[in-house]
């Protein structure tokens, strides 16, 4: 017989046996979990999450530090002096390309009688 489709169809059925019943027979139910709790007033709840106040600042953040002095002048930028050209080396000439052979024209063959037997 077909022993692959034999043991193919053996596993299978085991498969979804114990897709179906393998938690059924279970002995012990699921361990419930308990979490302990505690209320909280809306005082008690602001207290915990207030924020500490940032510290007062002794500037004025609005209105930009006035310089008590003037500042320096800028310094003066001059243009770059152009550079002298670098002396490029002369370019190399190409090499000469070859002439195309010339082809002989084609010369008509004489026609040819035709031979009857």
């Amino acid at each position: 017989m077909h022993t692959g489709h034999t043991i193919s169809g053996t596993a299978h059925a085991a498969l979804i046996l114990w897709v179906l019943f393998g938690g059924v027979f279970r002995s012990e139910p699921d361990a419930v979990r308990v979490q302990d709790v505690s209320v909280l007033s809306e005082q008690e709840f602001a207290a915990l999450s207030e924020r500490a106040a940032p510290p007062e600042s002794t500037q004025d953040v609005t209105a930009p530090p006035v310089p008590e002095t003037e500042p320096a002048p800028a310094p003066e930028i001059q243009p770059p002096t152009p550079e002298p050209e670098a002396q490029t080396p002369p370019q190399p000439e190409p090499a000469p390309q070859p002439e195309p052979e010339t082809v002989p024209e084609a010369v008509p063959m004489p026609p040819q009688a035709d031979v009857q037997d």
